[in-house]
């Protein structure tokens, strides 16, 4: 199924002329990742009883929406590497980058279009399709918003946190998973609950990579360890940190994320505040919650094939070090 997936990657119309507009697209396409959105938009479609591979060109809009939002998100947070190479904001500088994630953005739109060849699918799901994968762009844009708003305050409540993530990030697990059913041809409540355990595996998926931020493996994480603290990220960790300081050491901490550029060692002290706190132990408990959660709502779908496909996939997500 992945093999059907890279190939329609692969054979995106990209020309060779202009350079900076393509080549940008092609190293990032070319990264590779762990494609989780187009394999949840497959997986969803299976789940409801339709053929994966008639999702494909929702699983690769959704793909390049991802990346859109990456290359984007990469000016935004100054960031020099992505998944271990070059950002393409750094290789490539601002306007080039801007321009080449609009490009995909376009592309990914192309993409559904061709739904509209198909016989069998009726004008008011092909209608869908648009509506669900443009909402879940515009509710990434909404927590993406919320996070930067979070740069500039000293303390963001739990709630917060998990509304901007399950904006930022969850919302487009969701709509992947969404898409599939869609294209299958899935009633509404069907759709709605593959779209929950999408919700809830994206939830988990953050809050995991918060923690990867603060105790992984810089090879295999493919990002610099405390990034999210040099880049003034309140993540799950620093929300629950800031729950269980005095005032005096809130000010300590709250003053080294206001540095702009803050040194190694006040990185591994903030890394080392989070673990005197107990802020990994609560967040490794609060991911695992979520990731029951979506595998609890697999439940729903009485064990079948695809149901244990997808229980696959989250287990691998939950054992991951990147």
């Amino acid at each position: 199924m992945i093999d059907h997936l890279e190939k329609a990657l692969e054979d995106l119309s990209l020309p060779e002329s202009p350079a900076r507009l393509f080549d940008p697209i092609r190293h990032t396409l070319q990264a590779g990742g762990k494609r989780l959105r187009p394999k949840l938009t497959m997986l969803g479609c299976e789940l409801a009883g339709g053929d994966p591979i008639k999702a494909i060109p929702a699983g690769v809009a959704v793909e390049l929406i991802h990346n859109f939002t990456l290359i984007h998100d990469d000016i935004m947070d100054d960031a020099a590497t992505r998944r271990g190479r070059p950002t393409v904001y750094k290789k490539w500088g601002a306007n080039d980058a801007i321009l080449s994630g609009d490009y995909l953005f376009a592309l990914a739109i192309e993409q559904l279009g061709r739904y509209k060849n198909d016989h069998e699918l009726e004008k008011e799901r092909f209608g869908m399709l648009y509506d669900t994968l443009l909402s879940g762009v515009r509710t990434v844009c909404e927590g993406q918003s919320r996070d930067m708003d979070f740069e500039t305050r000293s303390e963001v409540s739990l709630q917060e946190y998990l509304q901007m993530i399950g904006q930022k990030t969850a919302a487009l697990l969701k709509t992947s998973i969404e898409l599939g059913a869609l294209v299958a041809k899935a009633n509404p409540h069907i759709v709605s609950l593959a779209g929950e355990i999408g919700y809830d595996a994206g939830i988990a998926f953050q809050i995991q990579d918060d923690l990867l931020d603060a105790t992984g493996n810089a090879e295999t994480f493919g990002k610099v360890i405390g990034g999210d603290i040099r880049e003034q990220k309140k993540t799950c960790l620093y929300v629950l940190a800031m729950e269980q300081l005095n005032n005096d050491e809130k000010k300590t901490l709250s003053k080294i994320y206001a540095s702009k550029e803050p040194t190694d060692k006040q990185v591994d002290e903030v890394i080392a505040i989070f673990h005197k706190t107990g802020s990994i132990t609560e967040a490794q408990k609060l991911m695992d919650k979520y990731y029951q959660r979506a595998l609890s709502g697999l439940g729903e779908f009485h064990e079948n094939e695809p149901a244990e496909k997808i229980k696959l996939l989250l287990e691998q997500l939950r054992n991951r070090e990147k």
